[in-house]
């Protein structure tokens, strides 16, 4: 009986060793989606943003891994996080046969052989939305403008090639666009209206990074100005 009673406290001492050591091992780095839900489109897209923090102590990579429905087109544009390398982009392009409705995308983030899963979600619309009408094009053009002659760093934007969906489906009166480039993820919204309340503002993210730095407003007259980043409107957390 006494070599029974001792066996199960050593399993049980051992089993608080291996979950203490797995507990440090998940203590090591944490990976977070900055907003877990998008709407879209058939031909439209989408851009989810992960991040991962980690300890003083974390050495390693994360490797990351995608399982999405076959149409939604899901591309993540590393496969692995480190320490001087934290921030992951999730894009998805659904073509025109993605079932209507909600769907999962689910990212595991794996490293020493411990894995996480991050559950997200896209809802896609029942709407068929085209490209930016001539009178987006035009806004955008004009504000990239200013930009160029404003920011030399950007000297070079007009020259991307972009990809461009509506970031909020059901919004109407004020348009919102996303365009995306292997640089920058432009949004775009306007305040489809008569003057003087046309109004038009841009905000912009580098490729890579978390939060956008720069933002900026076209008013009736086409006077532009920076505006603070907090002051461009954002619906549904993303």
């Amino acid at each position: 009986m006494k070599k029974h009673l001792a066996a199960i406290v050593i399993v049980f001492l051992l089993m608080i060793v291996g979950l203490s050591g797995c507990n440090e091992i998940f203590n090591k780095f944490t990976i977070n989606a900055k907003y877990s839900y998008i709407m879209s489109y058939r031909d439209g897209g989408g851009v989810f943003l992960i991040n991962m923090t980690a300890r003083n102590n974390f050495n390693g990579t994360v490797s990351l891994k995608i399982d999405a429905s076959a149409n939604l087109n899901v591309q993540i544009n590393k496969d692995t996080l480190n320490e001087s390398s934290r921030v992951a982009e999730i894009t998805l392009y659904p073509n025109n046969l993605t079932r209507i409705g909600l769907h999962e995308i689910e990212l595991t983030a794996t490293h020493a052989n411990i894995s996480r899963i991050i559950s997200l979600e896209v809802d896609i619309l029942n709407r068929s939305i085209g490209n930016p009408s001539p009178y987006i094009i035009g806004k955008k053009n004009k504000l990239i403008h200013w930009l160029e002659n404003e920011y030399p760093i950007f000297d070079n934007i007009s020259n991307q090639d972009w990809f461009a969906y509506m970031t909020y489906v059901e919004i109407l009166v004020v348009e919102h666009w996303t365009f995306i480039s292997s640089e920058w993820e432009m949004r775009l919204c306007c305040h489809i209206t008569i003057p003087p309340y046309n109004w038009s503002m841009m905000r912009l993210r580098k490729i890579g990074e978390i939060e956008p730095i720069l933002a900026f407003k076209c008013e009736f007259n086409d006077m532009i100005y920076e505006i603070p980043i907090s002051d461009y409107p954002i619906i549904y957390g993303y």
